[in-house]
C-alpha cells in the first residue's frame, strides 16, 4: 500500500487482542485492502490471494478463534489459515452489500447489510433474514451486550434491539429519530 492507509482502534466488547486495530488501504492497482494489529504499528493483510473484494466496510472485520470473517460490498468471507485462502459463504443472502459483522461464537454470525439484519447457525453455510419489527433497511452496525440482547444501528432509522436472535425487534427510538448510527458499543 503506497497511500489511503486509514488505521483505527476497534475499542468494541469481545475484540480479540491480535485485531484491536484495523486499517484499510490501497491504491488504484491494489484496490482496497485490509489489515489487522495488535498494536497499530505491526499489520497484517488479512485480503489473500483468492480474496475478491475491493472494498471492506470498518465494522465487517471479526476475529472468533482461528477464523478471520469478513463482510465486503459482494458478499461474506471466511478464512481459518490467517488470509491465505478465503471461502465464500452467500447461501441465503439476499443482498452481498455487508456492512457489520459479529461473531456470538464460532457457529452463531450476524450481519448487517444495505437488506437487513442475517443470522447463521452453521459457521455462515447458510443465512436467514430476520425484519419483523423493523422499519428500517440498511443496517450499519451490530453490537451484543453480556446477556446476549442485540442491537442494530441503521442508516436512517435510528436503533433497533431484539432479546431472542432477531426473530423480532423493538425500536429504542424515542429521541433519536431517523438519524444514521455509525456504530454501536457496548
Amino acid at each position: 500500500v503506497t497511500h489511503n492507509f486509514s488505521p483505527f482502534l476497534d475499542n468494541r466488547a469481545g475484540i480479540a487482542a491480535e485485531q484491536r486495530y484495523k486499517a484499510i488501504g490501497g491504491s488504484s492497482k491494489s484496490g482496497m485492502v485490509a489489515y489487522i494489529s495488535p498494536d497499530g504499528i505491526h499489520w497484517k493483510n488479512i485480503t489473500g490471494n483468492n480474496f475478491k473484494s475491493r472494498f471492506i466496510f470498518p465494522n465487517s472485520i471479526r476475529k472468533i478463534d482461528n477464523k478471520l470473517l469478513v463482510g465486503t460490498q459482494i458478499g461474506f468471507y471466511v478464512t481459518d489459515n490467517e488470509g491465505k485462502s478465503w471461502q465464500e459463504k452467500n447461501n441465503g443472502l439476499e443482498n452481498l452489500c455487508i456492512h457489520s459483522v459479529f461473531a456470538k461464537n464460532e457457529s452463531e454470525f450476524y450481519l448487517g447489510t444495505t437488506e437487513g439484519f442475517y443470522r447463521s447457525s452453521d459457521g455462515g453455510d447458510s443465512w436467514q433474514r430476520f425484519c419483523d419489527g423493523l422499519n428500517g433497511a440498511g443496517v450499519s452496525s451490530l453490537a451484543i451486550d453480556n446477556l446476549g440482547a442485540v442491537y442494530i444501528g441503521f442508516e436512517n432509522a435510528g436503533i433497533y434491539k431484539s432479546t431472542n436472535r432477531g426473530n423480532s425487534w423493538v425500536a429504542m427510538n424515542s429521541d433519536l429519530g431517523s438519524c444514521f448510527v455509525n456504530e454501536i458499543k457496548i
